[in-house]
């Protein structure tokens, strides 16, 4: 269960300057006015917001935290009382996901202000999107959104944009992925978002093999950006490609990471071919990427090797400063 101290001082702090930049006001309120006992509703906003902040888990969470907050937190909050979790719940279900999206582009465009998302160890910005799921006990209707599974439940995918060159990985986009659609086919609207709302923020975008595509690959490159984008067997021309030009390289490595987990070392060595440019005029193609990650347990000497390829419209320059 939650503790008290689970919301520390400085978290309080931090709740208390920055969340006034996501103008929480400028959200409407569907509830109806008959019968509700909160009649604001930033306090309700800020309650969720603090329980996420403070590492809950659920809504359940939430109300234990709002119910051992002590009075200073109260009064710095606005938070007069324990809010219950099934009144989180029902206003979870009325509020507009898009008015929340842009409460949060509004916070990071003042932290773009004020350089707290500069590059820190890369020479220039970089997104990281990604396809999440969430299973759920809810569904829209129509069936446009989300995907009904047998036993009662559905899925709901987003297309996540994380900020990986800055201090801090915060998340500058979701873009919810219609049930009839994949990932390639909601890139270019996902990625035109994110071109509208943080066109200066980077330079390279990276994405798994779901929107590795020739489209999806002329559609960054329009927009004088770069892609790294993951080769699976799935597209068995290029990976085969990638795997002549680049699977027997293990005497010499161009880069090569040491990283341990408790008692799990793993080893990470990267080759990088720049003579694939121009290959059958993908679009922007310009270097060949193999990252190879060497996983060995200590404790039982146990020991497993993946390799993984990629391809990039960075040049080999470009690559060796990343």
């Amino acid at each position: 269960m939650v503790q008290p101290r689970r919301l520390s001082q400085r978290t309080l702090r931090v709740i208390a300057k920055r969340t006034p930049e996501l103008e929480l006001g400028r959200i409407r309120d569907f509830r109806k006015r008959r019968g509700r006992r909160w009649k604001r509703l930033q306090p309700l906003l800020l309650t969720m917001l603090t329980g996420m902040l403070a590492g809950c888990r659920g809504l359940a969470e939430v109300e234990e935290l709002s119910d051992n907050m002590s009075g200073r937190m109260r009064r710095a909050l606005g938070i007069g009382r324990s809010v219950p979790d099934t009144t989180m719940g029902n206003l979870a279900c009325k509020l507009d996901p898009e008015e929340l999206r842009c409460a949060m582009h509004r916070a990071l465009k003042k932290a773009v202000r004020r350089k707290a998302l500069a590059p820190v160890g890369f020479p220039f910005g970089a997104v990281a999107m990604d396809g999440k799921v969430t299973a759920t006990r809810m569904y829209d209707a129509e069936g446009t959104i989300s995907q009904r599974r047998s036993d009662g439940s559905a899925l709901v995918r987003t297309m996540t944009s994380c900020l990986i060159s800055s201090a801090a990985r915060v998340c500058l986009d979701m873009h919810v992925i219609k049930a009839s659609a994949n990932e390639s086919s909601m890139f270019p609207a996902a990625f035109s978002r994110l071109l509208q709302e943080f066109d200066s923020l980077f330079k390279v975008v990276t994405y798994d093999s779901g929107a590795n595509s020739r489209a999806n690959a002329q559609l960054i490159r329009d927009h004088d950006k770069h892609y790294l984008f993951r080769v699976q067997a799935e597209q068995p021309t290029i990976f085969e490609e990638c795997k002549r030009r680049l699977g027997r390289r293990r005497a010499v490595t161009a880069l090569e990471t040491v990283d341990l987990h408790g008692s799990t070392v793993v080893t990470r060595q990267v080759w990088v071919d720049p003579k694939i440019a121009g290959w059958h005029q993908f679009p922007g193609l310009q270097t060949a990427i193999r990252v190879r990650s060497i996983t060995e347990d200590k404790v039982t000497g146990e020991r497993s090797t993946l390799d993984r390829y990629y391809i990039s419209s960075m040049n080999h320059q470009d690559m060796s400063r990343v």
